[in-house]
């Protein structure tokens, strides 16, 4: 099943969508079709702005994932992650 979410977009498939934003745009732009251009770059930038995603999601997988971390486990998640 497939879930739309809006703001849900991390930053390696934010640089995918306005490369491919680009190189879409750059390309029908090269042939001369600048309206087919614009309205693809339209299209594209607002999905990239918005942060729309269309990922895969279980049901069973959602359940139970929000849990309060103690201090000492934030601490090292950070430590881990600089």
């Amino acid at each position: 099943m497939r879930k739309m979410k809006v703001f849900d977009l991390n930053l390696a498939e934010a640089a995918g969508r306005f490369y491919l934003m680009m190189v879409g745009t750059l390309i029908l732009g090269f042939l001369g079709q600048m309206t087919l251009a614009t309205i693809f770059a339209f299209l594209l930038a607002i999905r990239f702005i918005l942060g729309v995603s269309y990922r895969k999601t279980d049901k069973k997988a959602n359940v139970g994932k929000l849990t309060r971390i103690s201090e000492e486990e934030k601490d090292t998640m950070l430590r881990k992650a600089a």
